[in-house]
């Protein structure tokens, strides 16, 4: 999720944004210690969150996040409690209380995940460029997608293609709902994986590797997917 982070105070700032750099389907976009500076940068840009301090010279957070014309989800930080209330009229995702702990972090960031990934229009299909002219992909016919130098591979249900991407930015197209990134070198498609283990998933007979850096949130997602059975 693209994301950027506000806040007055640069010593706090740095620790959020130390908080995020650690979460792997967070992507910080840009950083302000003023509130107006944000708003000038969201009038040119576009992200999926904002994470706000809410007391800050001039304009506040919430201030901010009102005259926003094309509101992202929201999360607020601050070391007052009393702001929450004055902070439901932009409908914030959640409230956290300085001092920020990961945990706390986590469980807001993870509440506006699930939302972005309610809120994302899915596609049957895209259009990608392979020597010199656009082949049609039927989404649910893309198993897996695999970073190959400058090149990304997609492996099809009957063959791959070659297009001239980096993993990250080509996943970034893809419904997030559906495909999810599980290694520095793959994305996979939820639908196509037949079996997994904390350590790897199985597509076609294939052993994908499940990256340390990813695996928190690819196993998190598989098990939401998964029943157990009681003991």
């Amino acid at each position: 999720m693209k994301t950027i982070l506000i806040d007055d105070n640069q010593s706090e700032l740095t620790h959020l944004n130390e908080l995020c750099s650690k979460i792997a389907f967070l992507s910080v976009e840009n950083t302000f210690t003023s509130a107006q500076d944000a708003f000038r940068w969201l009038e040119q840009n576009t992200v999926d969150l904002i994470i706000s301090d809410v007391e800050m010279p001039g304009i506040n957070g919430i201030e901010m996040v009102q005259q926003l014309s094309n509101k992202p989800l929201v999360i607020f930080v601050s070391a007052h409690p009393n702001y929450a209330v004055d902070s439901f009229s932009v409908q914030p995702l959640h409230y956290l209380v300085k001092p920020l702990k990961m945990e706390h972090l986590l469980l807001a960031v993870h509440r506006a995940k699930d939302r972005f990934m309610q809120q994302e229009t899915s596609t049957d299909y895209i259009f990608v460029l392979h020597n010199k002219e656009y082949h049609k992909v039927y989404l649910n016919d893309l198993h897996c997608i695999e970073a190959a130098e400058n090149f990304v591979q997609l492996h099809l249900l009957e063959n791959k293609l070659l297009v001239l991407s980096n993993l990250t930015q080509f996943t970034k197209q893809l419904p997030r709902s559906q495909f999810i990134r599980i290694h520095k070198s793959w994305s996979v498609n939820l639908h196509s994986i037949e079996k997994y283990t904390s350590e790897h998933v199985v597509i076609n007979h294939k052993i994908i590797p499940i990256g340390n850096a990813y695996k928190n949130d690819a196993l998190t997602l598989l098990k939401k997917l998964s029943v157990h059975r009681k003991a």
